[in-house]
């Protein structure tokens, strides 16, 4: 399946920490996946190519091409032996990551597609068409009950009631049945808009159950709590950070600081982190909806990951800039070699950035990791006395997490 180390890779030396810069395409790179296990690497550009990669090798190697879409592609999910992509042309696709074919094309959206998520049997997308859909992805004998004569028609619901586009979704599955039903009577939807609302839906009855009106932008972003299965986090162009409770629609936590729109958030176990245009990213523990760290960048903060105690914030100029998560100090630096990063994620002891300069820049972080993780840490701990006490509280419950 390998196709051997990219042709155009190259070590540069103006930076020690560039492993390879890679002239991937000849257009722009839009999207930038990768799978649960961070062994494989999905990109895809403006002329509807999708690229899949080996994240672990080294050289980097490219596996192959995806070449269907008839328009640029607008975003990915990767799950097992599959990759999902959806496009300015409408229409989701699902490829085999063995073949490297499009296995069905999801027809139904009226406007390109702007996020996918993937859950069990299931695929979840929204579009600019102000709707998300809820697909079958595949077929078992407990499924009968769900689709049984149109077999050609995959689509199991529509959720229309959003007035503008519709971005982040999330399903929220509340009940463990053990009955072979595919959806069952609780399960939730949760989806964002540029309409500046969150709607909860009923995925059974396809109805919306509550609609959230308390942020005052659109919604960029909407994750689960990894820690509480009811619970959800969103962000949105307000600057604002809302921690709700699915059932009742409640807010938890309302996180201030930020002073422009939150453009990215990633949680890991108790600890969020977030991404603005205000030119920061910040920590918060999520029980107390404290800010415990800031991150301070020189442009706005287009993308934002945790890994193996480093914070990666990627900036809206093209540069990655990399922290101690718990110190909050700046260890490194990349430039970028683009001029806006489109792309960032992180695996083994590798950054890899995209852009829209249709190049993929992979990073040194090895000496960065031992450095930050295993014992030198000459840094400069954060002053708590300004702290107040539940900040200080916070911060005594967000050192014990970073390191696991």
């Amino acid at each position: 399946m390998g196709c051997g180390p990219m042709i155009g890779a190259s070590k540069v030396q103006m930076d020690e920490n560039l492993l390879e810069e890679i002239q991937v395409s000849t257009g722009s790179i839009n999207v930038m996946d990768i799978s649960e296990d961070r062994s494989l690497l999905f990109l895809g550009d403006d002329r509807g190519i999708g690229y899949l990669l080996s994240s672990f090798s080294k050289p980097v190697e490219m596996l192959g091409k995806l070449v269907g879409h008839k328009a640029g592609i607008t975003c990915s999910t990767i799950s097992g032996l599959y990759v999902y992509t959806g496009s300015i042309d409408n229409s989701i696709r699902k490829w085999s990551i063995e073949t490297m074919e499009c296995i069905y094309t999801y027809q139904g959206h009226e406007s390109k597609v702007n996020r996918l998520i993937f859950r069990g049997n299931l695929l979840f997308s929204t579009s600019y068409d102000k709707t998300a859909k809820v697909w079958l992805t595949g077929m078992t004998d407990e499924m009968e009950e769900v689709v049984t004569a149109n077999l050609l028609n995959p689509c199991l619901r529509t959720l229309k009631g959003h007035t503008k586009s519709v971005y982040p979704v999330i399903f929220i599955p509340l009940e463990i049945s053990f009955t072979n039903s595919l959806i069952n009577e609780r399960d939730l939807v949760v989806t964002g808009s540029v309409d500046c609302t969150i709607r909860i839906w009923s995925l059974k009855y396809s109805e919306c159950l509550k609609v959230l009106t308390d942020h005052s932008g659109p919604i960029y972003n909407i994750i689960l709590d990894p820690m509480n299965s009811t619970q959800f986090i969103s962000s949105a162009g307000d600057g604002m950070i809302l921690c709700w409770d699915s059932i009742t629609g409640e807010i938890l936590h309302t996180m201030k600081g930020h002073q422009g729109p939150v453009i990215s958030i990633y949680a890991h176990k108790r600890i969020l982190f977030s991404g603005s245009a205000d030119k920061t990213a910040r920590a918060w523990v999520l029980e107390f909806g404290q800010c415990t760290r800031v991150f301070e960048n020189t442009a706005g903060v287009a993308q934002i990951q945790y890994y193996n105690g480093m914070v990666s914030a990627g900036l809206s100029d093209g540069k990655t800039n990399i922290f101690d998560s718990k110190s909050g100090v700046l260890k490194e630096s990349f430039p970028g070699n683009f001029e806006v990063l489109t792309g960032l994620k992180c695996a083994g002891q590798r950054v890899f950035t995209c852009g829209i300069s249709g190049k993929l820049c992979v990073w040194d972080t090895s000496g960065i990791q031992d450095d930050t993780i295993f014992g030198k840490r000459v840094v400069e701990e954060i002053d708590e006395e300004d702290d107040s006490e539940d900040v200080k509280t916070a911060i005594r419950v967000v050192d014990k997490y970073f390191r696991h």
